[in-house]
């Protein structure tokens, strides 16, 4: 069954959460963050600015978020790390130097941040990542061994922010997935040539293991024209407050409870 488009009453729902509207979790008597996890906030804005699918977005290294000479920060996905997996999708492709996988061979491509991105944080989240130690996007997120690091952030937001927290439905009409399908549509409707969003979503051709930094660089700063076309009419978001992002990543390896 396939994703619906959501409405605009379904995005208020979706960021009306309490972690966007004060950009942090709510600590318990312990000061610990144990309810609250940092891809609680991004997967989502990922997911609606960015169209990826949530298994190649929870398996982003902190390496892949990449910034051109001329300062336009984009997402590279790619198959250069050995735990990188794919469940989106049947037609996957492996590289012969890891096990590493994406959907096909056209969804090894990048693509630029949107602005509100930037606005809410997100570059200076990966820098405060880089400097805690940290390899990963999300190193809160433990792998599952055969459908990767998108398993446990799938349960939380399909079944346990979608369906108990927001009661809506579980019927497959909205799931993570919602999100690259608004994404598509909202292109579409932006007047945005088929064959940039096909690029755009990985569906065509774009960069690939071979393609050279510059070529990546130049890419990002062609596309992020198309990608600055999105507006969604979202709720007010507040940038994620990082030292606490930061707590709830270090909770979270403390209890070694990362599926929340």
């Amino acid at each position: 069954m396939t994703a619906s488009y959501l409405k605009n009453h379904i995005w208020t729902r979706f960021f009306s959460a309490s972690w966007f509207s004060t950009g942090t979790g709510e600590r318990n008597k312990h000061g610990r963050l144990y309810q609250f996890r940092p891809h609680f906030y991004w997967l989502p804005l990922l997911g609606l600015y960015t169209g990826g699918r949530i298994n190649e977005l929870c398996q982003l290294y902190i390496g892949d978020i990449k910034q051109s000479e001329s300062g336009i920060y984009y997402l590279d996905f790619n198959l250069d790390t050995p735990d990188k997996t794919d469940i989106d999708g049947q037609d996957s492709i492996k590289s012969n130097k890891t096990d590493k996988t994406l959907k096909t061979v056209n969804s090894k491509r990048i693509t630029p941040l949107h602005s509100h991105l930037i606005k809410l944080g997100f570059p200076a989240y990966i820098k405060s990542l880089s400097d805690a130690g940290h390899k990963r996007l999300f190193p809160e997120l433990k792998r599952d061994a055969i459908k990767g690091y998108g398993k446990p952030a799938g349960s939380w937001f399909n079944e346990r922010f979608l369906g108990k927290q927001l009661h809506i439905p579980l019927d497959g009409k909205r799931t993570f997935h919602s999100f690259r399908h608004n994404f598509i549509t909202a292109l579409n409707e932006q007047g945005v040539p088929s064959d940039i969003i096909a690029q755009l979503a990985g569906h065509s051709r774009g960069a690939t293991e071979t393609t050279g930094r510059y070529r990546k660089d130049a890419e990002a700063e062609r596309l992020l024209t198309y990608i600055e076309l999105l507006n969604y009419e979202l709720p007010l978001i507040k940038p994620l407050i990082i030292s606490d992002g930061l707590d709830a990543i270090s909770d979270a390896l403390r209890r070694k409870t990362q599926p929340l």
